[in-house]
């Protein structure tokens, strides 16, 4: 171990990255980002190197980086910006956590470097996919430019998804900030955002609640955002909407469910955790419509022995009224017998057939 690696391990995170600021101290080991699972120490390590995903994804990231290392024009200023979210990555506690920033981290190294200006589409980076944010910057001039913000806040959680949208002028301060002041007597009047391009991406900080700023209370235009022709973001998964808890339950769930898995995800509803009625230690989470509707619904019940039970409820075309439950489970002995959890769930005023899948 090198005596920086002694260092980065004894100084605080904020301390080690306002050295990095001030010295333009960066470890080859943080800068290569890389490291030998055979020698894994921190707890982080070890979670990487237990989970082919996160290797996977891992890999990517480090290609990409040493990519841009070699091909970009500020090195001294990515490498910082690197090592101050490995920093970050660092305060994981759980895989959850881990494959977000990593996803998170993906995209913002493969979003392409911009040239000195304004305009374009921005997209917030989301990999949760819980909070999706648009930004459309239009009529630059050396002064300001206009922008039209559109933000949603618990796509996949509670409380019910809420959204907003602020549309204003920007003041520009220099060449890389701006700043935005709401309208005096107005529903804005107490919102500002700050706006700072770095690197390749957009910083958005806002002041003010989300009413303050023309949207639900528990809305936010804060964030990191990159210019792209579409969302860069990555489609949600089960791991990422954290309904499990490990990429191997991820793909388990995935090869199980088959076209049933991509509803799942698709499913823009409110979770919650079904009691267990089985009394078989399995967990249990679910999603329910805020509508007064079964379709859309599903069910998820796993253990740590790798037994996997899931419905999902589908209104069928053209049969108004009726809603199809398809029951999946790796449990042999439980092919043809609903779980009492998944049976005991309610469609008020529809009729529900069962279709029990291979």
């Amino acid at each position: 171990m090198s005596a920086n690696d002694i260092i980065a391990r004894r100084v605080s995170g904020r301390l080690w990255a306002l050295m990095v600021l001030i010295l333009g101290v960066v470890p080859a080991r943080f800068d290569a980002a890389a490291f030998d699972c055979s020698k894994a120490i921190s707890p982080t390590e070890k979670r990487i190197c237990a989970d082919p995903l996160l290797v996977k994804v891992y890999e990517e990231m480090v290609t990409l980086y040493q990519n841009i290392i070699q091909n970009g024009k500020d090195v001294q200023g990515l490498k910082a910006d690197q090592h101050a979210w490995l920093i970050e990555r660092d305060h994981c506690e759980d895989d959850y956590c881990l494959h977000q920033e990593y996803q998170d981290r993906l995209v913002l190294l493969r979003a392409t470097a911009r040239p000195a200006q304004w305009a374009g589409h921005w997209w917030r980076v989301d990999a949760s996919g819980a909070n999706p944010s648009e930004l459309v910057i239009t009529h630059p001039t050396p002064n300001s430019f206009s922008f039209d913000l559109n933000a949603d806040a618990g796509v996949h959680h509670r409380p019910a998804p809420q959204s907003g949208e602020l549309t204003g002028k920007a003041i520009r301060d220099s060449s890389t900030t701006a700043h935005y002041k709401g309208t005096v007597q107005s529903d804005t009047e107490h919102c500002s955002l700050a706006f700072r391009r770095t690197l390749n991406r957009l910083i958005i900080e806002q002041d003010g609640s989300g009413t303050d700023c023309g949207a639900g209370d528990i809305v936010s235009y804060d964030g990191t955002y990159v210019t792209a022709a579409a969302d860069p973001n990555p489609a949600p998964d089960l791991l990422l909407l954290g309904v499990v808890d490990t990429s191997a339950q991820d793909n388990a769930f995935r090869k199980l469910l088959g076209k049933d898995y991509d509803i799942m995800v698709a499913t823009d509803n409110v979770p919650d955790q079904p009691d267990n009625l089985d009394g078989n230690g399995a967990t249990v989470v679910g999603m329910h419509s805020d509508l007064d509707t079964c379709n859309g619904k599903w069910v998820l019940m796993y253990d740590a022995k790798g037994h996997q039970w899931a419905a999902v409820w589908d209104s069928l075309s053209n049969r108004k009224g009726i809603v199809e439950l398809r029951y999946y489970t790796n449990v042999i002995s439980d092919k043809q017998i609903l779980p009492k959890t998944i049976s005991a769930e309610e469609c008020p005023g529809e009729t529900v057939r069962v279709r029990m899948m291979p």
